[in-house]
């Protein structure tokens, strides 16, 4: 008997042929050898293909991806600065009044320290206008008598106060030394107390006064020394103080 085919067989062989005899796929009924049954879906080496993967670039995928998912459209920019521009200008409209109101605490402070320079200028009038005859107190009394108005001026930075017939000298060599007229932020308006502080000449031991600051009262124009205007003093700020002068 010529031997058997070492050719492989089809699985479907080898299992059809061990369903009617029974055998082990590998030998059939009379004890001959048959080569083993192949699986078709197995690879073999002649079977097996290399295949090349495809190149994937991550940048420009990751660059698309996020140009499309994380990106925002001109609608969106646009929203984002109207917002961004309406914040500024409310921001920009708050700092008008904030400025304004440091301003404001700023002048009441320099206005609260003027007392001791108007004390000063007060006893300096008091000894220049000293009469004859009489006390010193009666040379206030005189200025301010029959309610008339003692009017001294200060600088803006509250460092010196002078009579306001004085204001005019110059305010480096003059004696006293003056204000120039755009510095004169500062009016104070003397006036004699009433009754019962009331002054009587020779008998009263002081002088009762009342200083009216207001601010401010000359509002520079340029940048000339005499270069301002008054300002409406109806709408001025003031503030009281209070003096007791002795002979």
């Amino acid at each position: 008997m010529p031997p058997a085919s070492t050719t492989e067989r089809p699985l479907s062989d080898c299992r059809a042929a061990a369903c009617r005899h029974a055998l082990r796929p590998s030998q059939t009924r009379h004890g001959h050898n048959r080569p083993p049954c192949r699986d078709p879906l197995a690879a073999t080496d002649t079977d097996v293909r290399i295949s090349r993967p495809r190149p994937f670039n991550l940048s420009a995928d990751s660059s698309r991806r996020s140009l499309g998912e994380g990106g925002f459209t001109l609608l969106e920019v646009i929203i984002a600065v109207g917002i961004f521009a309406g914040a500024i200008v409310i921001i920009l409209a708050l700092f008008g009044p904030l400025n304004r109101s440091i301003g404001e605490v700023a002048d009441n402070s320099r206005a609260a320290r003027l007392a001791e320079a108007i004390n000063a200028e007060l006893l300096r009038i008091r000894d220049v206008q000293a009469p004859a005859s009489g006390t010193k107190l009666d040379a206030i009394a005189a200025l301010v008598n029959g309610g008339t108005i003692l009017r001294l001026v200060a600088s803006a930075d509250g460092s010196h106060v002078v009579w306001e017939t004085n204001a005019a000298n110059d305010p480096v060599t003059g004696s006293p030394p003056g204000i120039a007229l755009h510095d004169r932020y500062y009016l104070i308006e003397v006036r004699a107390q009433p009754a019962p502080l009331n002054y009587t000449a020779g008998t009263s031991a002081f002088l009762a006064l009342t200083a009216t600051v207001k601010w401010p009262y000359q509002v520079p124009t340029g940048p000339g020394p005499t270069e301002a205007a008054p300002a409406d003093l109806t709408q001025a700020q003031t503030l009281l103080l209070n003096y007791a002068l002795t002979p």
